[in-house]
């Protein structure tokens, strides 16, 4: 973006310095994009559509203005620390001249500014939309900050990724949850629930899980989680559970016969399975619930 134009000085914000004694450590960049996320009440739409080469991020923020002084009195300290591992700008629009605007943090000596350019050289005071630049220090770690935004639930700040993102997340994450878990999570706050969790899986996901059960057997601890929601009534979106289900036995070639009191289930091999609600699975349980809610 910074190609396309040719940008003037516009104006200095000077902003609170994160070299001062008591600064806190440098905050993981996933708190920043949720915080940022809860003040414009809007998710960000993370660009996916980059050259596999490209060591930069984008993230937009859609249909929201702000005043550009509010913004970096709330974020700018958090962005200039972050600044010594990352390298961030932010664009945005000015409204009173649908111009492109691109600020920046620059540290000159003890003090942190941030430079606003714009194309015409004049200052903006309320800018339409935000873009987040995140450049980092190889394409690996790029498509490794992009995957996890875009897995991202901002509304509760967690983060459900494959495991090989695990030393990323411990780095970047405030918390990580570490179970014998399908899926690794992560959270920008302490206080997030099994609940969180279960609700931060897509429906890709969601299959996923069934078909290690269905295939592998494998008693992850999510089932346990699915099982405890489904018996307190308390499960969101089961319809989405169930069509999970549905496309992971349809996937493996598993077919079931129900009856009013009873059911045959077969896999793709046409053996006979059996599943009892007796188990000390809560994979077999939750399984279960989900064929006969009502009976079980």
């Amino acid at each position: 973006m910074i190609e396309m134009h040719f940008f003037k000085k516009a104006k200095e914000i000077a902003i609170l310095s994160p070299n001062r004694r008591d600064e806190l450590p440098i905050p993981p960049i996933l708190n920043l994009f949720y915080y940022i996320s809860d003040w414009m009440q809007t998710a960000p739409v993370i660009c996916d559509d980059m050259q596999k080469e490209s060591r930069s991020v984008y993230a937009i923020f859609r249909d929201f203005a702000f005043v550009v002084e509010d913004f970096w009195q709330m974020y700018g300290t958090a962005i200039a620390a972050l600044s010594a591992r990352w390298h961030i700008d932010v664009f945005g629009t000015a409204l009173s001249a649908q111009e492109t605007v691109w600020m920046t943090v620059e540290q000159r000596k003890n003090r942190s500014l941030v430079m606003q350019r714009t194309v015409s050289g004049n200052p903006a005071e309320t800018l339409q939309s935000m873009c987040l630049r995140v450049e980092c220090d190889t394409s690996d770690q790029a498509e490794q900050l992009r995957t996890i935004l875009q897995a991202a639930d901002w509304k509760k700040g967690i983060v459900a990724v494959a495991w090989k993102y695990e030393d990323f997340l411990n780095e970047h994450a405030a918390a990580c949850l570490e179970q014998n878990s399908c899926f690794c999570y992560a959270a920008v706050r302490e206080d997030f629930s099994t609940e969180d969790c279960l609700n931060a899986l897509c429906f890709t996901q969601k299959v996923e899980l069934w078909l290690s059960f269905l295939k592998d057997a494998f008693p992850y601890v999510e089932f346990e989680w699915l099982y405890q929601e489904i018996l307190s009534d308390t499960l969101d979106n089961w319809t989405e559970w169930e069509l999970a289900l549905y496309t992971a036995m349809k996937r493996l070639g598993y077919t079931v016969q129900v009856a009013e009191h009873g059911f045959e289930l077969y896999d793709g091999a046409g053996k006979r399975c059996y599943f009892n609600f007796d188990s000390r699975e809560y994979a077999q349980r939750a399984f279960l619930k989900m064929l006969f809610p009502v009976n079980l």
